[in-house]
C-alpha cells in the first residue's frame, strides 16, 4: 500500500512538473516575442525622432527665408 501511495504521489508530482515546464515554455516563447516588438519599436521611435528633427528644422528654415509666419499663410489652393 505504501508503494502504491509512493507512485501516486511521483505520478502526481511528474505531472505537475510537466505542467510547470509546459508553461514555462510558453513564457519563454512570449517573451521572446515581447522583446522582439519592443526593439522594433525603439527602432520605430529612434527614426521618428529624426525625422522630426528634420521637420521642425525645415520648418523653422521656411519661417525665416519667407518673412510670414508658415501657419499664417494661405495654402497653395486658395
Amino acid at each position: 500500500m505504501s508503494d502504491d501511495k509512493s507512485l501516486e504521489d511521483r505520478d502526481f508530482f511528474e505531472r505537475r512538473l510537466t505542467a510547470v515546464e509546459t508553461k514555462l515554455a510558453y513564457l519563454e516563447d512570449f517573451v521572446e516575442s515581447l522583446q522582439t516588438a519592443v526593439m522594433d519599436h525603439d527602432s520605430q521611435l529612434e527614426f521618428l525622432k529624426k525625422e522630426n528633427r528634420r521637420l521642425c528644422s525645415k520648418i523653422a528654415e521656411l519661417e525665416e527665408s519667407g518673412g510670414v509666419p508658415l501657419q499664417d499663410r494661405r495654402p497653395p489652393h486658395y
